[in-house]
């Protein structure tokens, strides 16, 4: 993974969606992850995060997909070779999460992300990355 450069970029027929190149980094060697909103429209993935074999990422679900209940930005993965992708968990259900400011620390991603109610937040989601865990809100 360490000589992946992941990136967005615009097609005609796939919209704004994840990239990745490898070396020699032309256009031979460049691919498309997936067209996570579907046709046309943009999915605005940002904020990457690799931990291993995953990539972690904020991304717009923009048709409701069958991966993800929520439209706007949520957290998503996607795992080695990335052509497939998977919702970590809808953090906010009533819209967008924004999760940003991602941070791998060993096996760990910590992100701060809106559930709708508290404003930004710090969450910390763990391996396998199919759940989170809401760090802001522990009581002393």
């Amino acid at each position: 993974m360490e000589d992946k450069l992941f990136f967005t970029a615009t097609t005609p027929g796939s919209g704004k969606e994840l990239h990745y190149t490898i070396p020699p980094y032309d256009t031979v060697h460049t691919y498309r992850v997936f067209d996570l909103a579907f046709g046309p429209a943009n999915s605005n993935p940002e904020h990457f995060a690799v931990i291993g074999d995953k990539l972690l990422f904020s991304a717009v679900n923009v048709n409701n997909n069958a991966f993800s209940t929520s439209n706007g930005y949520q957290l998503w993965r996607a795992t080695q070779p990335y052509h497939d992708e998977d919702s970590v968990a809808t953090i906010n259900p009533d819209g967008s999460a924004f999760p940003h400011n991602l941070m791998a620390i060993g096996t760990s991603l910590f992100f701060s992300a809106t559930d709708g109610v508290y404003g930004a937040e710090l969450y910390k989601s763990d391996p396998p990355y199919k759940s989170l865990f809401n760090l802001s809100r522990r009581r002393y």
